[in-house]
């Protein structure tokens, strides 16, 4: 299918991680290699910039993971800079700088919590990727590392939190739900999976997307997303990208919707963002060429515009 009437927004094409979506304030918050940017879902204009720079400019900074505070109101950026890493918090309205500090071990996936509490995925310092994965909770007051859990999962793990933010999900070589409402993560249920390679939860916070590479222990040749119960996660179906599918990239769950990234292999390797009904069909897809990154994907508060990071694009959903 062509892409139905794709409009482009200035953004980086090497972006990796998911927009933060504002649905009260109706902003969309993009973070590039050393940039914070804000755009109007209204408008798709571009709000505000700002570059995160060390003393000098020739130190490269690398801005990695971000998060937004269920308020709108802050912005947690884990970057480094000046060669050393650090938690940056931002005013998400102004992009002024409020605090910041520096952490000692690597950063895989920041999601705010309830009462003043970030939740960071993370392995042990100076180990390497595939070593028994860690979650940090952090304070946003003081950015200091209040309880930590090891999980039984490789890193880096894939991470999603509820709406309610008592839940946190974690996905890697198996999936665990943890309960986070108290402040110290608890595990709560764990069931040994394939490799996961992103995670998804429905808005109603009943159902779990799972993506898969398609070489991670499934007879299916190609790349599918499994649907699980968030309470017990027992499969409860799964949906298949194609037979071209080899690896999803990114799940988003909207409304009755499923949108994933899936990279194909048709004669040679290509980029497409599908659209699902949940336990149905394939319903809609744009295909990025051969020349696309696997991009992140944020939908907008109303449900009728995706927002594609990294191929830089907005597209009417049908």
């Amino acid at each position: 299918m062509q892409l139905p009437a794709q409009r482009f927004v200035r953004w980086d094409n090497d972006l990796r991680r998911r927009p933060a979506i504002d649905v009260v304030r109706s902003m969309l918050y993009v973070l590039e290699r050393d940039t914070v940017k804000a755009f109007s879902t209204s408008t798709n204009m571009l709000i505000r910039s700002r570059r995160l720079t060390g003393a000098s400019f020739s130190t490269t900074t690398a801005l990695r993971h971000f998060a937004l505070s269920a308020d709108g109101t802050r912005l947690y950026v884990y970057a480094i800079v000046d060669f050393s890493s650090s938690i940056i918090v931002l005013n998400a309205l102004t992009f002024d700088s409020l605090s910041a500090a520096p952490v000692s071990f690597p950063v895989s996936g920041i999601v705010c919590g309830d009462a003043g509490r970030l939740y960071v995925s993370s392995a042990p310092p100076s180990v390497p990727p595939g070593s028994q994965g860690i979650v940090r909770v952090v304070s946003t007051a003081t950015l200091a590392q209040t309880a930590e859990l090891t999980v039984p999962l490789t890193a880096p793990m894939a991470m999603v939190i509820s709406n309610d933010q008592h839940t946190l999900f974690l996905a890697s070589n198996g999936v665990c739900r943890l309960s986070v409402g108290g402040g110290t993560p608890a595990i709560q249920v764990q069931k040994v999976t394939p490799q996961v390679v992103s995670v998804g939860l429905s808005p109603d916070g009943l159902r779990l997307f799972l993506g898969w590479n398609r070489d991670t222990g499934f007879s299916s040749s190609a790349a599918q997303v499994t649907i699980r119960s968030a309470a017990t996660l027992d499969s409860t179906g799964f949906v298949q990208c194609g037979p071209a599918a080899t690896t999803v990239w990114d799940v988003l769950p909207s409304g009755g919707d499923l949108f994933a990234v899936v990279t194909v292999w048709e004669g040679s390797p290509a980029v497409r963002v599908a659209k699902f009904s949940y336990l149905t069909a394939m319903t809609a897809s744009w295909d990025f060429g051969s020349s696309a990154v696997p991009v992140p994907l944020q939908v907008s508060g109303d449900g009728r515009t995706l927002y594609a990071a990294g191929g830089a694009l907005y597209i009417p959903i049908p």
